[in-house]
């Protein structure tokens, strides 16, 4: 949304929500050589990342030209605020028969809170300087 406050003035707001919430799957073959470049083990290393997570964010952005040529102030805020489980089960199987398959679960609780608080204040000028350098 944009309000124009004035001839040279605005206020603007924005905002954005995703939500996510998703499966991956992913199996990785690792192939291990000894020094005689001879393959000694193979590990199938098989994965499922099962992902939710929710972003919000919002800006608000103020905006005025001021009456001198070539000059304006801005002024943003932003707030963002996220959260994200994440869950994996691996599994891990070997040619090597003394090695045992391995199950491995994991979680991962994230949360981001944050703001943001940024001013501008920029002057341009019109005509360009051209400097010579000798060397």
């Amino acid at each position: 949304m944009n309000f124009t406050l004035s001839k040279r003035t605005s206020l603007s707001f924005s905002s954005v929500f995703r939500f996510s919430d998703g499966d991956n799957y992913s199996t990785i073959i690792y192939e291990d050589f000894d020094l005689s470049d001879v393959l000694s083990q193979t590990v199938t290393r098989d994965e499922l990342e099962v992902d939710f997570g929710r972003n919000q964010e919002y800006t608000l952005s103020f905006r005025k030209t001021v009456p001198q040529k070539g000059r304006l102030w801005t002024l943003d805020v932003k707030k963002n605020f996220a959260i994200g489980n994440e869950q994996s089960h691996l599994f891990e199987n070997s040619t090597d028969l003394l090695d045992v398959p391995i199950f491995q679960r994991t979680i991962n609780d994230e949360k981001e809170n944050s703001w943001l608080f940024q001013t501008d204040y920029t002057i341009t000028k019109s005509k360009l300087v051209q400097r010579t350098i000798w060397t």
